[in-house]
């Protein structure tokens, strides 16, 4: 990487400097500090300035809503964490030793509960954080927040992984992380071609607003971006009169709906892709859900694990000719 390029760049003009400085002076001066092996200290830019860490942290507070699930796949257990589903620590992809840290905040950020924890660093890449509130935590310690205004359409869940991977001194974990589920992406792609540049609607019910249809760079259909599929060309709320126009695409994916539930639903029971079999349906309560909303590594192993022979049975291979 260019900063790591910058940092043994540094390194050799410090180097140099004191070699210059001491060849008049006896006893010579004692060997300058060496930089670690993930590059402490060092700066995270964000769009706030950046976050200045001395040394690796151990105490780690998490305030993005997504972004303890990248932590913990990098083997680090939060202090404190902002409110998060009870039932994450059940979740199949979730570390057990590192799934139960305290909760420091809920909606409203609890800056007194925060300071408490004694953190060494506070990450909140997954989360809009104002300038005075951020203010205030890099008061409490270095803060790292997202490079520009998080946009849940726009944030690609490896910048927030590298980005989280090297404030932890981990940068080697996160990209051996990114790695398999680029090795698990281009086996499943491999092994079904006839996926690829087909288009998949992902119909997002699950936070109960009726259908949501997820558009191109959303990180919640990012999965099936990553397997081959186009994306619909609309995206947003849909009412039930233009789901035939706007949504009847080869594969019809409903997020937070079991078949009965869709099919009872005004508009989406008059789908070609649901009267054909080309569709998929995840109930409201399977972990694949958070694992599509959450989408860290490991997470997103699961979710394509899941999702696989669904897929499979949605879409079949075109006759030989």
């Amino acid at each position: 990487m260019a900063t790591a390029g910058w940092r043994v760049i540094a390194a050799l003009l410090t180097l140099l400097a004191l070699a210059g400085c001491s060849r008049n002076q006896s006893p010579p001066p004692a060997a300058p500090p060496t930089l670690s092996p993930d590059g402490f200290p060092l700066s995270i830019p964000h769009r706030y300035g950046g976050a200045f860490l001395a040394t690796r942290p151990n105490r780690v507070v998490t305030l993005g809503w997504n972004d303890q699930d990248l932590v913990q796949s990098l083997g680090t257990k939060p202090v404190g964490v902002r409110s998060t589903l009870p039932e994450y620590p059940m979740y199949p992809w979730v570390v057990p030793e590192v799934s139960y840290p305290p909760v420091v905040s809920g909606s409203e950020l609890n800056f007194d509960a925060i300071a408490a924890a004694k953190p060494d660093v506070i990450l909140a890449t997954g989360a809009d954080i104002d300038r005075p509130s951020y203010d205030k935590l890099a008061k409490i310690a270095p803060t790292v927040v997202s490079e520009d205004r998080v946009d849940r359409a726009e944030t690609p869940w490896y910048t927030q992984l590298f980005t989280i991977g090297r404030a932890l001194g981990k940068s080697d974990r996160a990209r051996m992380r990114s790695e398999e589920v680029g090795t698990r992406y281009n086996q499943i792609r491999t092994g079904h071609q006839h996926w690829v540049n087909r288009t998949a609607v992902v119909d997002w019910v699950a936070d109960g607003q009726g259908t949501f249809l997820l558009g191109f760079r959303d990180p919640r259909r990012a999965v099936f971006d990553g397997l081959g599929f186009l994306s619909q060309r609309y995206s947003g709320p849909v009412p039930d009169n233009e789901l035939k126009a706007k949504a009847d695409e080869d594969l019809l994916v409903v997020v937070g709906a079991t078949e009965q539930q869709a099919k009872s639903t005004n508009g989406l029971a008059d789908l070609r892709a649901v009267t054909e079999g080309r569709a998929v349906y995840i109930p409201a309560d399977s972990p694949v859900v958070s694992a599509l909303r959450l989408g860290g590594p490991l997470a997103r192993i699961y979710a394509l694990e899941q999702l696989t022979p669904q897929l499979e049975k949605a879409l079949k291979p075109p006759p030989p000719r």
